[in-house]
């Protein structure tokens, strides 16, 4: 936690962006990305295989993304389909 402490750190921290869920699973050499859509404890286990991803690759973050339209106003995020 050095950069908490503005102290250079020893190295610099490894990160991605975003690793895509049929590279994480190639990888992995199991399917699991199928559990994100189900009940509550299968997205408690599709978490824990992403996240035992990272760390298992030695990353220093785990990033998850995902888009939110359907829940803004009018769906209303610009896109490409809304500035046609």
């Amino acid at each position: 936690m050095d950069a908490v402490n503005r102290i250079k750190p020893k190295r610099l921290p490894l990160y991605e962006h975003i690793v895509d869920i049929a590279i994480v699973e190639e990888i992995k050499g199991q399917k699991f990305a199928y559990l994100y859509y189900g009940d509550i404890r299968d997205k408690i286990q599709y978490f824990k295989e992403y996240n035992g991803f990272y760390k298992k690759m030695s990353y220093d973050t785990v990033s998850f993304e995902c888009l939110i339209t359907s829940v803004l106003p009018g769906n209303g995020a610009l896109d490409y389909q809304t500035i046609q």
